[in-house]
């Protein structure tokens, strides 16, 4: 055997610098080091919360109805709201609520934004397109928060929907979001508790309260500029937009908001151009964040020139208009978890996805559990959470606006007197099958799109309607059959009619 003097110096000193670095004093002074910094990671991402003056933010943000997504739900059960996205700027990460208002163009607040960048069209000539992660990937890391009015914003935000909200009357659409239980049934409901910024302890606004409150409250979005501190899995430098939800006359001369085109799709509604809402220099960091060479903005819907819907409407109301905000063509989309967990178990085993295929790449409005895998596909009409219906259409199902309900609740009539509404079940129409692109392919967690997976297995596996071939169609497109809903986690779905679906393409 050599000795340790017979072994090459190099050799020796990798020996010696291995046994070093396997030491229990290195390791332990190693954790000591360690141990600070994950603790101040921790801090700082807490801290990255800011609260916006005057508001509170709505929605789930320290969990997620979707933690447990990947375990195998019973399929024997009845079919109900699981989790509940909404998403303020197209193809930016999305907001989960525990419960959301509905009206007539989808969950309140959905695909109420995009971005836009200067392109040539056909004819040569400048206009401003839409943009997604079909092209630009890293939207995906866009976060949004939703901050709305504080509840003692003496009701200004109030609106027929109140209607719904049972025996404490007077809550506020911050409440709603927030996870307050829709009263009028006692079967069915899961109470799923929201976390919130505390709202302060006065009632009175202060001055630099009204900004946002007077504007219907704030869009904060958040992306972050790659740094050593982020390679190192310590955060983002991270750079911050706030955007008015609702913005008020004032604000549109003050801004110098202006109306214009804006290309999606086949449409080219007017739009409201809010990019003066940005200083030039983050915009800027967001063009570089995002890979985007030409002239990036901003644009919010103009709610007098919404987009139509003309493909797979509802034979029961042919003359009733249909709109959409920014959503690539219906309302509302739908989703189960089993057909996401299908999907999964398809992929091969060398795929990166395997295993752990996020039902939030699908980016659907509502997620569903309790039914079996593409058990959805056959829907022609549901009913799910409830609605505002005029007295005329009254059934046993309807609760007389100021009538006592199952559970010995009130609801409060703030609706015009002009009018009996009644509290119904929220019918929907199921249009059709969501055609699918690339878009799935991109992970949310990281804004990296994968070459192949899933749209490959989607496209052996799931290229079922011939209206829609060669794009394969997983989850529903739906559009609500009422203009004043709510809908919340753990509601049940009731399933009315079944049929088959041929998708009508956008472009024949």
């Amino acid at each position: 055997m050599a000795r340790k003097d017979d072994i090459d110096p190099l050799a020796a000193f990798a020996l010696h610098y291995l046994e070093y670095l396997t030491s229990l004093g290195l390791l332990i002074t190693v954790a000591l080091i360690l141990a600070p910094l994950y603790l101040f990671r921790e801090r700082s991402n807490k801290k990255r919360t800011v609260p916006i003056s005057g508001c509170r933010r709505a929605g789930l943000y320290k969990r997620s109805n979707l933690d447990d997504q990947f375990t195998t739900a019973p399929k024997n059960i009845t079919p109900r709201v699981k989790a509940l996205f909404v998403y303020p700027i197209k193809s930016c990460r999305g907001v989960e609520l525990a419960a959301s208002e509905v009206g007539s163009t989808g969950l309140k607040y959905d695909r109420l934004f995009t971005f836009a960048q200067k392109v040539k069209n056909n004819n040569g000539e400048l206009e401003w397109r839409f943009i997604t992660q079909r092209e630009f990937p890293k939207l995906a890391l866009l976060e949004t928060q939703i901050w709305l009015p504080s509840a003692f914003d003496n009701g200004r935000r109030r609106s027929s929907l109140n209607a719904l909200l049972g025996p404490q009357g007077r809550r506020s659409t911050i409440e709603l979001e927030s996870g307050s239980p829709l009263r009028g049934r006692k079967k069915g409901r899961k109470r799923v508790s929201s976390s919130s910024t505390p709202e302060p302890a006065s009632n009175k606004l202060r001055p630099r309260d009204l900004e946002w409150v007077a504007n219907g409250g704030c869009l904060l979005v958040r992306f972050g500029k790659p740094s050593l501190m982020e390679m190192l899995g310590f955060g983002l430098s991270s750079q911050e937009i706030r955007i008015p939800l609702e913005p008020a006359r004032q604000r549109h001369e003050q801004m110098h908001y202006t109306h214009e085109r804006m290309s999606i799709w086949k449409d080219c509604p007017s739009s409201i151009n809010m990019t003066s809402e940005i200083p030039n220099d983050t915009l800027q960091k967001l063009r570089a964040f995002l890979g985007i060479q030409s002239e990036v903005a901003l644009f919010r819907v103009d709610p007098e020139h919404e987009r139509a819907v003309t493909r797979s409407l509802p034979r029961s109301q042919p003359d009733t208009r249909i709109s959409v905000a920014f959503a690539d063509a219906f309302p509302v989309n739908l989703l189960s978890l089993a057909s996401v967990r299908e999907l999964d178990h398809n992929l091969p085993n060398n795929a990166t996805a395997k295993n752990k295929l996020c039902a939030r790449r699908f980016r659907a409005n509502i997620y569903l559990e309790g039914c079996p895998a593409f058990a959805e596909d056959e829907w022609t009409r549901i009913q799910v959470g409830r609605c505002l219906k005029p007295a005329k259409q009254q059934s046993e199902d309807l609760i007389p606006v100021g009538a006592t309900t199952d559970d010995d609740s009130t609801a409060e009539d703030i609706v015009p007197r002009t009018q009996t509404m009644v509290v119904a079940d929220a019918p929907y129409h199921v249009a059709c099958r969501t055609a699918r692109c690339k878009m799935p392919n991109v992970d949310p967690s990281t804004g990296v799109r994968d070459n192949n997976e899933p749209l490959t297995t989607l496209r052996k596996t799931r290229d079922v309607d011939p209206g829609a071939s060669p794009h394969p169609c997983v989850g529903m497109q739906m559009i609500p059959l009422f203009s004043d809903g709510a809908i919340q986690v753990g509601e049940g779905i009731r399933v009315l009619e079944k049929g088959e679906h041929i998708y009508e393409k956008m472009f024949p």
